[in-house]
């Protein structure tokens, strides 16, 4: 107490001409056999404190896949085709307004709803996630039961053709 503390954190990175390269992993979620039947949420978010924020609240009641990118939550996206999509807005492979617009475009997960989860929360940056055809747009940091109750109200009133 009074002399402060000092911590240490090692990334492993390689450094190249552009700069720092950090290998990305993706985070495995283990689904036990209850929740076979619940509703499967895609996560697509790059920040793995976050991950796991979202993990923990939401793996009681909904059957989750998490990615860190644009390219593989697409991939996962088709692969799977989620009940819901929560999708980050600033990934380090593109940005959640191209997921959104790429799944709306794409014939059997146009109707897929997706949640965007972001820190822009300008009007003019909410306007375009709702104009590109978000189901919600959530700012960060963001009310856990306010997320909770947007991903329960989107499920129950599924978008229709």
């Amino acid at each position: 107490p009074g002399r402060g503390s000092i911590f240490r954190v090692r990334i492993p990175c390689r450094w190249t001409a552009d700069g720092a390269e950090c290998p990305r992993q993706e985070p495995l979620v283990s689904v036990p056999r209850s929740q076979k039947d619940l509703p499967s949420v895609l996560v697509i978010e790059d920040d793995r404190d976050l991950q796991q924020v979202l993990i923990d609240l939401l793996r009681a009641n909904y059957r989750l896949l998490v990615t860190a990118s644009a390219e593989q939550g697409l991939l996962k996206a088709r692969e799977t085709l989620p009940d819901l999509v929560l999708c980050d807005v600033m990934l380090p492979d593109g940005n959640g307004f191209d997921v959104l617009t790429q799944l709306r475009r794409h014939p059997r997960l146009a109707l897929l709803p997706v949640v965007m989860l972001t820190v822009l929360a300008k009007p003019q940056e909410v306007r375009r996630g709702l104009n590109l055809g978000a189901d919600g747009y959530i700012t960060k940091p963001y009310s856990k039961r306010i997320l909770t109750e947007i991903i329960r109200s989107v499920l129950k009133h599924p978008r229709s053709s």
